[in-house]
């Protein structure tokens, strides 16, 4: 019985490669990302532009390892180089500087089990992970996600540890974790991260649960758990809403726990003419109101274009409209506009931001970016104020 199944267990590694073998698929991207920014102390405008140059390039490759297509693995790495020149339109007195990163920002095995009730999914490896609010947790991380889905009910489990990743690539939200940019590639702040998920689907609706726990494993410090709760769904047949309320714990001495509240919500129409899009959203993030600490996320994200100040999700209310549209099957044009509320105590004004953006996929190896915005401060500071000219170009192959 023994060797009758391990000859069976060989012809079976033997087939999976063979098979392997013949349908590998891997290519490649080159990108080029040029920033100019206006430098604090220098104004708000497009006048004097400093320029952050940014290129990268990246490898992928996938293989199956059946027919389906529903086990396979997968696999990218990038090199990156940075540099920012200071010296535009006169602004000699600042410096240059090189920065180099390179990464392995995918490298997965996924399979999906067919039952007589439903599918069980389990996806292993370097993956990206966000939680319901896209806000809180939103980054690649090493890892183990097991899911099972069940007529109209999702149920998953996740677990994963930041220690390996390059820290030049991911931003961790960690006040003690000092990056050092003369290295190529930083080990992160060690983390251990859990999520329980679960999401049920009715009437067109979908409510989703989560549980999200970050406990730093180098010491007691900064752990971070969060409680969300999501709602979203079409009203008609083209306007859809969601809302999202996050209840967060943050530790930042092993002690007591700080109670933070995030809360996102948003309202789009579709248009069928040219797939325009119009929509409306607001986000709030605690400060010091009441019961509620200023709500600590765990991945940096930006929260306002200003060069400095509440740029992450804390202490904040934004609200604002953006709009897409598709004139032409390749060409996509968009807009936002949102105003800022200093929510650090009290609530008060704090400025403006608007945007515009253009994507052109030339062809279909080939695409074009063009992004400018700009931000007001209510005092006209020359520390937060912001303008920005973004372009963009990638080649696959």
């Amino acid at each position: 019985m023994k060797k009758s199944l391990a000859y069976a267990f060989a012809a079976l590694l033997f087939t999976g490669a063979i098979y392997t073998a013949s349908a590998v698929d891997f290519g490649g991207m080159i990108t080029n990302d040029s920033k100019f920014t206006n430098v604090a102390g220098y104004g708000n405008g497009f006048g004097k532009l400093a320029l952050n140059q940014k290129n990268a390039a990246s490898l992928w490759l996938r293989t199956p390892f059946n027919q389906k297509g529903t086990t396979y693995f997968t696999a990218e790495g990038l090199f990156q180089w940075e540099r920012k020149y200071f010296n535009l339109s006169g602004l000699d007195d600042l410096q240059d500087k090189n920065l180099f990163a390179a990464d392995v920002d995918l490298f997965k095995f996924a399979t999906q089990v067919d039952t007589e009730s439903g599918k069980f999914n389990v996806t292993a490896g370097r993956f990206f992970v966000s939680d319901l609010s896209g806000l809180v947790f939103s980054q690649t991380a090493d890892g183990l996600l097991l899911s099972y889905e069940v007529s109209r009910l999702r149920v998953s489990a996740y677990g994963g540890y930041t220690g390996l990743l390059n820290a030049r690539v991911v931003s961790i939200l960690d006040p003690s974790f000092v990056e050092d940019t003369d290295k190529i590639y930083q080990l992160a702040a060690k983390y251990a991260v859990g999520a329980l998920s679960l999401s049920f689907a009715a009437a067109n609706q979908t409510i989703s649960a989560q549980f999200l726990g970050a406990f730093r494993l180098e010491n007691e410090t900064y752990n971070r758990m969060y409680g969300e709760l999501s709602l979203g769904g079409p009203l008609f047949s083209t306007v859809y809403y969601n809302l999202n309320g996050t209840l967060g714990f943050a530790s930042y001495d092993g002690g007591d726990m700080n109670m933070g509240l995030l809360g996102k919500a948003g309202l789009t129409y579709y248009a069928p003419v040219k797939s325009l899009a119009i929509g409306v959203n607001g986000v709030y993030a605690s400060g010091e109101q009441g019961s509620f600490k200023p709500f600590a996320g765990f991945t940096s994200q930006t929260a306002t274009n200003a060069l400095s100040g509440r740029t992450e999700y804390t202490g904040i209310i934004r609200t604002g409209l953006a709009m897409s549209l598709k004139p032409v099957s390749n060409l996509l044009l968009g807009a936002t506009g949102d105003v800022i509320f200093n929510a650090a105590e009290s609530i008060e004004y704090e400025g403006f931001q608007y945007g515009l953006n253009a994507n052109w996929q030339i062809v279909s190896d080939v695409s074009l970016g063009a992004t400018m915005y700009q931000y007001y401060d209510k005092e006209d500071s020359d520390s937060r104020n912001k303008s920005c000219i973004q372009l963009k170009a990638a080649i696959s192959f």
